[in-house]
């Protein structure tokens, strides 16, 4: 699974990585697992990476996913 990793403030283009990850387990009982079919990365993305918007935990959480149950 292809991911965006951010895991500091700073210029997007230097910490911005695309990471490959472990496919999640299998959902747990209450659960349900989906698939993010399409995550931008949005101006109001880029700002809270550069810090322009305070300074929030890390990893920031995207604003905006399509998903779909699977």
């Amino acid at each position: 699974m292809r991911a965006i990793q951010i895991t500091q403030i700073g210029k997007p283009e230097d910490v911005v990585r695309v990471v490959d990850l472990q496919e999640p387990n299998a959902p747990s009982a209450g659960e349900v697992k989906v698939a993010v079919e399409f995550s931008p990365l949005n101006l109001h993305d880029l700002k809270v990476v550069r810090g322009e918007l305070g300074r929030p935990p890390l990893p920031p959480p995207g604003t905006m996913t399509t998903r779909r149950p699977v």
